[in-house]
């Protein structure tokens, strides 16, 4: 299998294990810490950062790690199917970033968790780095 295809077929492993991965997450967390008791209406921005203040900062960590855990997830999973190549792991990373950005300018979240933007690349090459790694020491122990 040519790179390209091993890039195509990583990425698109790499994106269904990370959303997966993320939405998991994202179910604990409702577990953990339920959500408000009234739905926040995305669509009255008054109201939807009125209710924003009142967010437990538990629940912002519990999403934060989501991204950070699907991000990882879904990088090591391209990586392990477009072995040796990196390249599936940062176009994981990329289109969750894109995703993530998409999320950010549809519903309503705080000004500062924009910063959220920044862990998906590093995380799915962190994911890429950890399963060549493991790869590297096996091959050392044959």
């Amino acid at each position: 299998m040519n790179a390209l295809s091993k890039t195509i077929l990583g990425t698109i492993a790499g994106l269904i294990s990370g959303m997966i991965t993320i939405l998991l997450v994202e179910r604990l967390q409702m577990v953990l810490l339920p959500p408000p008791s009234k739905a926040i209406d995305h669509g009255n921005q008054v109201e939807a950062a009125e209710m924003l203040k009142n967010v437990p900062a538990g629940l912002w960590f519990i999403l934060i790690l989501a991204y950070m855990v699907g991000s990882f997830v879904g990088g090591a999973t391209s990586t392990l199917v477009a072995r040796p190549l990196r390249s599936a792991a940062l176009c994981t990373g990329a289109v969750l970033s894109v995703m993530g950005m998409w999320n950010l300018l549809t519903l309503t979240h705080p000004a500062w968790f924009w910063i959220t933007l920044i862990i998906y690349i590093p995380f799915a090459l962190l994911g890429a780095g950890t399963v060549l790694r493991v790869d590297a020491k096996r091959q050392k122990t044959i």
